[in-house]
């Protein structure tokens, strides 16, 4: 078990101070002392700092049906298309699962196709990729990507 004295030198000496209220407050050396070592006492961690994942929230999972999966190579550095690969085969399997039709079985993953900054159109089916400021640049319907004409079309939102 360490040691009272673990903490730096420079802390040690006596604390007279106003806080942000105003009113004074006095701390010695053996306030410090006993402060620190129980902050000490508590941190007991099983992994070293940068094989840490933090969090800034809590998050209740209880009613979470689906977890989808940001993969923007921030944290982990994935083999592609491999990853990529074996992640679209576990959804297609599920989905067979689930009943879905049988020709879905017959898809392959195609790393060409776009998979980064997508986003879902529950209403038409689509996968759109936007600019930031949430132009449609990109329309894909199924594996069809949809040329000018056919996201007027389609799409209120893309302007005439």
């Amino acid at each position: 078990m360490a040691s009272a004295n673990w903490f730096p030198s420079f802390l040690i000496t006596i604390f007279d101070r106003d806080n942000c209220n105003g009113n004074r407050y006095r701390k010695t050396k053996q306030d410090l002392r006993n402060s620190l070592s129980k902050l000490h006492k508590i941190r007991v961690y099983k992994r070293e700092a940068y094989k840490r994942v933090f969090v800034n929230r809590g998050l209740l999972l209880d009613s979470v049906k689906f977890y989808g999966f940001d993969m923007d190579y921030t944290i982990a550095v994935y083999k592609s298309p491999e990853y990529e690969t074996l992640g679209f085969d576990l959804i297609k399997n599920k989905l067979l699962e689930m009943g879905y039709p049988e020709p879905i079985g017959e898809f392959e993953y195609d790393p060409t196709f776009p998979i980064r900054g997508l986003w879902f159109d529950s209403t038409y089916g689509n996968l759109l990729k936007c600019d930031p400021f949430g132009n449609i640049m990109v329309c894909v319907h199924g594996f069809k990507f949809m040329n000018r004409k056919q996201k007027v079309k389609t799409l209120p939102e893309v302007r005439r």
